[in-house]
């Protein structure tokens, strides 16, 4: 008979069951990160790289790169995520190769001008409600990154009151954990800006009569962007927009709706 329990908590509480929602295809895109660094970086033609990843979560993202031989530094604000990667690459045999600090993305401090490149992909920078929570964050991101360095945003702009409500689906299983989520986004109201996410997860822990099954139901927000609001924000900050990617790394225009890789450099003083 499986056991099953219903609960509501924050979309981060459980690192390990963020994990295996997330991984599958993680290799993959950490290759797309490593080719755009390569071509865009200067004195990134060759050899090992230095990464630095806001917003890290359970540093899936750096275990790859640090698998294909780079190092870097994970920040996130939650200290169970951090514990969690830090294990990881513990076991991984990483340990050496990456570290996690604590710190939100928009007040962290990491050793400057110590990386080549920067990455924050598939929406987190939206977690930044604010215009200034996001210049303060370039601002770290700027002081971190050598002469030359880049910063891999990836992010989704929508012309005002187009944005229609959305849902999207994900899976993710490891040896006797399997994780379902749907989602479901509903556009800002007038004039906001705040996009809300309704998430509801369903997890299967072991097999057969001893199976166990939870659900969790968690609300989070995302701040939205037109492409002029997005813009005039980097220009603020004094950051420019180098080239834009699709999710396989695929270049594209940087056009007024939908999701893309950008990559960004800091302008010139």
């Amino acid at each position: 008979m499986t056991h099953v329990e219903s609960d509501r908590a924050s979309y981060y509480d459980d690192p390990l069951i963020y994990h295996v929602l997330h991984m599958h295809g993680t290799r993959a895109e950490a290759r797309v990160f490593e080719r755009l660094a390569r071509r865009h970086a200067t004195n990134a033609a060759s050899g090992p790289l230095r990464w630095l990843e806001p917003a890290s979560g359970t540093g899936r993202y750096l275990h790859a790169l640090a698998q294909a031989g780079h190092s870097g530094v994970g920040v996130d604000m939650l200290a169970p995520m951090n514990a969690f990667a830090a294990a990881e690459a513990e076991r991984l045999g990483l340990a050496a190769r990456v570290r996690f600090i604590t710190a939100p993305m928009e007040r962290f401090n990491v050793r400057r001008a110590a990386f080549d490149v920067a990455i924050n992909p598939i929406n987190s920078v939206r977690h930044l409600m604010t215009d200034r929570a996001l210049v303060d964050h370039l601002s770290c991101v700027r002081r971190a990154l050598r002469s030359g360095g880049v910063y891999i945003v990836g992010v989704e702009v929508n012309p005002t009151g187009m944005a229609q409500p959305s849902e999207d689906v994900w899976k993710g299983r490891v040896a006797g954990l399997s994780v379902h989520q749907f989602v479901s986004y509903v556009p800002p109201e007038g004039r906001s800006r705040r996009e809300t996410a309704m998430s509801h997860k369903t997890i299967l822990i072991g097999r057969g009569a001893q199976r166990k099954e939870r659900h969790i139901d968690s609300v989070y927000h995302l701040r939205t962007y037109t492409k002029s609001q997005w813009e005039s924000l980097l220009q603020t900050a004094g950051w420019e927009v180098v080239a834009c990617y699709g999710p396989t790394g695929r270049a594209k225009a940087f056009e007024p709706i939908g999701y893309c890789l950008q990559v960004l450099r800091p302008r010139s003083t």
